[in-house]
C-alpha cells in the first residue's frame, strides 16, 4: 500500500487521451481498496477480489483489455512524465514493432535515483542467453516494457505457476513468435528497490529462469540455428550441471581428488561443456591439482571402487556396462497410442536406461500399443530426456518443473496431499500419474522389471472391459507403514497383504484424492522410507477399491532363475540380477536383433 497511490497518479497524470486504465487488487485489506476508490471514477475498471497469484490477476486484466497498446504496471513502480506519450509516438511511427522498451529508472524506497538501464535484446537467440545477455544487464526490466494487443492474441497470457519470472517468459514468447522489439533511450519509467520485492530473490530468480529456458533450448523443431542452440546447449549444462556438480561436491567437503573425478564423469557425458570457456579454464587450472592429489590416494579408496564397480562379477559389469547401452541403436518405438490403457513410469538419471529395456520388453512381448507416459523425477539431463524422445517419439514426456506447477494447483483443497507432494520422492507416482493418465486405466510400472513373455494374466484383466479390480504383482512381504489392524479398526478396510506398486494395472477412479487425504491423517503413515509410504497409499487405496494379486509367477523373488516367469521385477537387492540374468537372457533370446 506504501507505494500504491503513487504508482496510480503517475498513470492518471500523464494525461493521456485514449487512455485504458484497470486494476486488479488480489483482495487487500491493508487500505490499497480505499485508496484505489479515491480514484474509481477515472479507471475503467477496478476489482478486488482473491486471485492465484500475480499471473493470474494480469490475465484478469488481459481479458478485459481492449487497447493496441498493451502494459501492467506493479504497484512499487511508477511511470516518468511523458512516458505514454513517447510510447504512443514510438509506436505510430514503428507500427511493425510488437514489443517496445525504453529506458528503466532504479530508484529507492524515497524515490532517489540509484541507477537505470537501457535493455539490448533483439532476436529470440538472446532472450535465452541468460548468461552473456540476460544477467550481464542487457535484459529488460519490466516497467518500461509495452506490447501489442495482437501479439497477446497469438500467444495468450501469463504463465501463471511462475512466481519469480512470469514476466521474462512471456518476452520469450513474444520473442519464439517472431515478434519485432523497438527501443527508446528515453526514461519510461522507475523500479523501486526495497526488501519486500520478489527481486530481492536471486536464487529463485535464477532457478525458475533455467527451468523455463531448458525444454526451449532442447526442443525439437526449434527456431533457433544449430551453432546457436549449441552453444546455448553448452552454457546451460556448464550452469545447471557442471558448475551444480562442483557446488555440491564443496558443500559435501569431497576431497579435490573425488571432486574432479565426478566433474570428469560430467565432461564425458556432456562433451558439449568443453566448447564453454570458462570450463575450458576450470579444467586447464584443475590438472595439476588433480594429479598431486590423486598420488594420494590410498589403496583402500582404489579398492573400494573396484569393489562398487565389479563387486558383483565381470559379468554384470559386461551387461550394465557395455551391453545395455545397445538398447539405444535399436529403432524408435512407434505408434504407441492406443488408449485402452497407459503406461506410466517414473524415471531418474540414475534408470532412464533400465527403463528403455523395460518399456521396449514389454512392447516386444506383447505385441501391445499402450500409450506410454514417461514422468521426470526432476534429474533427468536435457539430453536423457531427448533420448527418451527419439526412442519413444508418441509418448508424452512430463517434465518436473511442469508437473510441480500443475499438480500442486490441483492440491489445493487437499492440504496434506500437498504436503506429502512437495516432500515425497515418490509422491508423483501417487498423484501426478492419476493426474497425466489419459485413459481410465493404468499399467503401473517400476524402471526395473523385464517382460520374458506375454503376460497373459495381467493382459486379460488390462483389455477386459468387466474387470473392475486392481491387480498388481506380490511383494516378498507386506512393507507398509501403518498396521493392517488399525487400519481395519479405524476405517473398516480388509488391508491386502504383499501389494507392489512395481507392476500391475490400476483403475483411475481407485486413485481418488479425498481417500488419500485421508489415508494421510492415519497415525505413523508417514513414519517409514519413503517408497513404503508411497506404496502404503496405493494398497489402502486399492484395498478400499478392489484389488487382486496377480498370479505367483508375477511375484518378487530373490533368488536367481526366470524359470517360466513372463516378467520379474528386480528389486534393490536383486538389481545386479537386472543385468547379468534379465539383459542377458534377453540378448541371447533375440530381443536386439528383433527390435532392428
Amino acid at each position: 500500500m506504501a507505494f500504491l497511490e503513487q504508482t496510480i497518479t503517475s498513470v492518471l497524470d500523464q494525461n493521456y487521451p485514449n487512455l485504458e486504465y484497470i486494476i486488479i487488487d488480489g483482495g487487500s485489506t491493508d487500505g490499497s481498496v480505499e485508496i484505489i476508490q479515491r480514484y474509481a471514477n477515472q479507471l475503467t475498471y477496478w476489482v478486488s477480489e482473491k486471485d492465484r497469484g500475480q499471473g493470474h490477476a494480469i490475465n484478469k486484466g488481459l481479458e478485459r483489455a481492449t487497447g493496441d497498446i498493451i502494459a501492467y504496471l506493479n504497484s512499487d513502480d511508477y511511470y516518468l512524465p511523458g512516458a505514454l506519450q513517447h510510447v504512443g509516438e514510438f509506436f505510430t511511427k514503428h507500427p511493425e514493432v510488437d514489443l517496445f522498451h525504453g529506458r528503466c529508472r532504479f530508484v529507492d524506497t524515497a524515490g532517489n535515483k540509484i541507477g537505470d538501464r537501457l535493455g539490448s535484446i533483439a532476436s529470440y537467440p538472446e532472450i535465452l542467453d541468460l548468461w552473456d545477455v540476460w544477467w550481464k544487464e542487457r535484459n529488460f526490466v519490466q516497467p518500461e516494457v509495452f506490447w501489442t494487443k495482437r501479439i497477446t492474441d497469438r500467444i495468450g497470457g501469463f504463465r501463471e505457476d511462475l512466481h519469480w519470472v512470469m514476466d521474462y517468459e512471456y518476452w520469450v514468447r513474444i520473442l519464439r513468435a517472431g515478434g519485432r522489439v523497438g527501443r527508446l533511450d528515453a526514461e519510461i519509467a522507475c523500479f523501486r528497490f526495497h526488501p519486500q520485492q520478489k527481486s530481492t530473490q536471486p536464487p529463485k530468480t535464477a532457478g525458475e529462469l533455467l527451468g523455463i529456458i531448458r525444454p526451449l533450448i532442447w526442443e525439437k523443431g526449434t527456431p533457433l540455428l544449430k551453432r546457436d542452440q549449441r552453444r546455448l546447449k553448452a552454457k546451460w549444462l556448464f550452469d545447471a550441471v557442471f558448475r551444480k556438480t562442483a557446488d555440491e561436491s564443496k558443500e559435501r567437503q569431497d576431497r579435490n581428488w573425488l571432486r574432479w573425478w565426478q566433474l570428469a564423469v560430467v565432461l564425458m557425458r556432456h562433451p558439449l561443456l568443453i566448447t564453454v570457456p570458462e570450463c575450458r579454464q576450470r579444467v586447464k587450472g584443475a590438472l595439476i591439482s588433480a594429479v598431486r592429489d590423486w598420488r594420494r590416494i590410498t589403496p583402500g579408496a582404489l579398492l573400494l571402487r573396484f569393489r562398487q564397480k565389479y563387486g558383483h562379477g565381470l559379468r554384470t559389469a559386461y551387461y550394465r556396462d557395455v551391453v545395455r547401452p545397445r538398447i539405444l541403436q535399436t529403432p524408435p518405438r512407434r505408434e504407441t497410442t492406443d488408449k485402452i490403457c497407459e503406461i506410466h513410469l517414473l524415471t531418474s538419471a540414475q534408470d532412464w536406461l533400465n527403463l528403455i529395456w523395460t518399456i521396449k520388453s514389454f512392447y516386444a512381448v506383447s505385441g501391445r500399443k499402450y500409450a506410454l507416459c514417461i514422468h521426470d523425477d526432476g534429474t533427468l539431463a536435457p539430453e536423457h530426456c531427448e533420448e527418451l524422445e527419439k526412442q519413444f517419439p508418441d509418448s508424452r514426456i512430463i517434465y518436473r518443473s511442469t508437473a510441480d506447477a500443475e499438480v500442486l494447483s490441483s492440491l489445493a483443497l487437499f492440504p496434506r496431499c500437498l504436503a506429502f507432494r512437495k516432500t515425497n520422492h515418490l509422491a508423483p507416482k501417487v498423484f501426478d500419474f492419476p493426474f497425466y493418465l489419459q485413459s481410465d486405466r493404468m499399467l503401473l510400472l517400476d524402471s526395473d522389471v523385464l517382460f520374458f513373455r506375454e503376460p497373459t494374466k495381467l493382459l486379460r484383466a488390462i483389455e477386459d472391459p468387466d474387470y473392475g479390480l486392481n491387480t498388481v504383482n506380490r511383494d516378498i512381504a507386506s512393507a507398509y507403514t501403518v498396521n493392517p489392524a488399525e487400519v481395519k479398526r479405524q476405517m473398516g478396510i480388509n488391508f491386502i497383504e504383499r501389494f507392489n506398486t512395481g507392476l500391475g494395472l490400476i483403475q483411475k477412479e481407485s486413485l481418488r484424492l479425498d481417500w488419500i487425504e485421508e489415508f494421510l491423517g492415519l497415525p505413523g503413515i508417514l513414519e517409514g522410507h519413503f517408497w513404503r509410504i508411497e506404496q502404503t497409499l496405493y494398497a489402502l487405496c486399492s484395498s478400499r477399491f478392489g484389488v487382486e494379486l496377480l498370479p505367483e509367477t508375477y511375484d518378487i523373488r530373490l533368488s536367481g532363475g526366470i524359470n517360466n516367469s513372463s516378467c520379474r521385477h528386480y528389486v534393490g537387492a536383486i538389481r545386479h540380477l537386472f543385468y547379468k540374468e534379465g539383459i542377458r537372457w534377453l540378448v541371447r533370446a533375440g530381443l536386439l536383433q528383433e527390435l532392428r
